[in-house]
């Protein structure tokens, strides 16, 4: 069973990202992070650096190497 916070968390990846692929056009093509930015971006979550839970008590990451 999930929390609220993870059901708000799982609506809005699955209506703005699932089966999406980012587009980074718009940002700084050396920049490494511009993929996690756009996912930020998607999810309406200010882009950081930190390791702190991003959204509703959770930390993003995506699957980029």
């Amino acid at each position: 069973m999930v929390s609220e916070e993870q059901q708000i968390i799982i609506n809005r990846f699955m209506e703005r990202v699932h089966g999406r692929k980012p587009d980074t056009t718009a940002s700084n093509p050396n920049h490494e992070g511009r993929e996690g930015h756009w996912l930020e971006d998607q999810m309406d979550v200010e882009h950081d650096a930190d390791n702190a839970p991003d959204l509703l008590g959770y930390e993003m990451k995506n699957n980029t190497q």
